[in-house]
């Protein structure tokens, strides 16, 4: 089954997550710059470090969509390092547990951004306004079910489309938001004006996700 499907199993998972680490991996320069702004300037190359090891991790792991879903997890979590790893990782390890071992669907993806959001909450205690990931996460969670709703058997690649684009919309706003978690706390209101590096990795990656559909968004 091929990405362009609209259901992945494991393999086309695999690939299109795989599509999704390249971007990241092109826009390593942006996140750091993105970082540097507001943070300790290290969040592209962890994220380049961490996806790198789930580019190699990928073709080795057993296949299943949950197990796929939970080996970008842990990789993420061990390579990336500081709290991007630990959110990241939480985020896929959380939301392989919601997926079935059917191929990933429309349902199974909003599962795993539900599922995800939940554990990324849960672990960092981030809300919506906090200039966090949680700022892109949540959006494209919600959007991803309201398509579904909406649509009443809406494809895989529209819920992909929506949500990044939704994403894409929360991570912008993060440039109006003071930042409320970590380092960027310190700074007050001097982290007006920049998106968070973490809302911009996470939009990559669901851009990532998307783009390996052959649908228009």
């Amino acid at each position: 089954m091929s990405p362009e499907k609209d259901a992945w199993d494991a393999e086309a998972l695999k690939r299109a997550l795989e599509r999704a680490a390249d971007l990241i991996l092109s826009e390593t320069e942006t996140l750091t710059r993105a970082d540097q702004a507001i943070g300790d300037g290290d969040h592209g190359i962890g994220m380049a470090r961490g996806f790198n090891a789930v580019k190699a991790a990928l073709p080795a792991c057993e296949p299943t969509v949950p197990a796929v879903l939970e080996t970008v997890g842990r990789t993420l979590m061990l390579k990336v390092g500081g709290s991007s790893g630990a959110i990241f990782g939480t985020l896929f390890m959380a939301g392989s547990k919601a997926v079935s071992e059917a191929p990933f669907d429309a349902e199974g993806f909003a599962r795993f951004l539900e599922a995800g959001l939940e554990g990324v909450q849960k672990r960092g205690n981030a809300r919506p306004g906090d200039k966090t990931l949680v700022d892109a996460l949540a959006p494209a969670a919600a959007e991803a079910r309201a398509t579904l709703h909406q649509n009443g058997g809406a494809s895989l690649g529209q819920c992909l489309h929506a949500a990044a684009r939704a994403a894409g919309d929360g991570m912008e706003r993060t440039r109006g938001m003071v930042a409320t978690l970590g380092r960027a706390k310190t700074l007050g209101e001097r982290s007006l004006g920049h998106p968070d590096p973490g809302a911009i990795s996470m939009t990559l990656l669901l851009r990532g996700l998307a783009g390996a559909m052959n649908e228009a968004p």
